[in-house]
């Protein structure tokens, strides 16, 4: 749902063209290529991945710690 809905916005942002005479809406290749952006999915995914990866790190940074702090107290 969320490809459709950037398709449409891309769509009205980026007026039609004309070839051979005739008026037509842009392929959504051809959006992509003007706002050089990967779509919304991708771009979705990704900050997910770069979040669970910080998720992964601090994990492991707070059992370093919580090793270290029993460390010390012994």
């Amino acid at each position: 749902m969320l490809r459709i809905f950037e398709g449409r916005t891309l769509r009205m942002i980026y007026s039609p063209v004309k070839d051979n005479g005739k008026w037509r809406t842009r392929y959504i290749n051809e959006l992509y290529m003007l706002c050089n952006e990967l779509d919304i999915v991708k771009v979705i995914k990704i900050g997910s991945l770069r979040w669970l990866e910080h998720l992964f790190r601090m994990q492991n940074a707070e059992s370093l710690l919580f090793l270290n702090q029993k460390a010390l107290s012994l």
